[in-house]
């Protein structure tokens, strides 16, 4: 860590998969949806601190699924970030 920087200790994560309906149809050259998938993460603080973000996978464009996502992000990036702590 560089000199003068502080850790932030992150205590939980919250994963949540939310479907936002459209008013009407969208449609381009990979796909046509008439709702978005998206993952919603929060991460908490021991303080009870909070940081939102917000992950939106397309099979078509990204090549992950909605459940892929959340699985990494539970199982290989949520470690990742708890073992810099």
């Amino acid at each position: 860590m560089a000199p003068g920087a502080s850790s932030i200790i992150l205590s939980s994560l919250d994963v949540r998969c939310v479907v936002l309906p459209f008013r009407m149809r969208v449609s381009h050259s990979l796909a046509s949806r008439d709702s978005a998938e998206t993952l919603l993460v929060s991460v908490a603080t021991p303080g009870g601190e909070r940081g939102y973000g917000q992950a939106l996978p397309r099979s078509y464009l990204t090549g992950e699924t909605v459940e892929e996502a959340e699985d990494s992000i539970r199982n290989q990036w949520w470690p990742a970030i708890r073992a810099l702590e």
